[in-house]
């Protein structure tokens, strides 16, 4: 494996599963990508003033640096062992856009967490996991 993709949203179990990939990387060293997916703006997020593209400008550079914040843990245990990472901050469908950076950065694997920081939807495997299973073209490894 080359380059694996873990998707990253800052729960207990995405930590868990940063955790799992750094002892597993211990002879091979692949490159990482460390991705967070925040929601997609909606356009109630947006109070529509005289200014409206700059508010919404304001608000997407917001979601990005509250990503990039979110994935310095796991950045912090992938450099602990060893592991080069490119983080990635994608406003999206959490899913589709982990699919969709896997192939775009021509991943192995992806890594994730078995439940994330989503709402009641996700009681069983998770919603976000389940689709990423369904839709990636490239293995999926969930750590409980």
């Amino acid at each position: 494996m080359k380059r694996i993709l873990v998707a990253f949203d800052g729960s207990e179990s995405a930590l868990r599963a940063v955790r799992h990939l750094a002892t597993l990387t211990e002879l091979v060293k692949p490159h990482v990508h460390l991705l967070h997916a925040r929601d997609p703006l909606h356009l109630k997020d947006v109070v529509l003033v005289k200014d409206s593209p700059k508010v919404i400008e304001q608000i997407r550079q917001a979601h990005l640096e509250s990503g990039m914040e979110a994935l310095r843990p796991a950045s912090a245990i992938l450099k602990g062992a060893g592991l080069a990472c490119d983080p990635h901050v994608v406003i999206g469908d959490a899913a589709q856009t982990i699919v969709d950076i896997a192939a775009k950065q021509d991943c192995d694997l992806i890594v994730m967490g078995t439940r994330g920081l989503g709402t009641l939807q996700s009681l069983a495997l998770g919603s976000v996991a389940n689709k990423v299973v369904h839709l990636a073209g490239v293995p999926v490894m969930l750590v409980k």
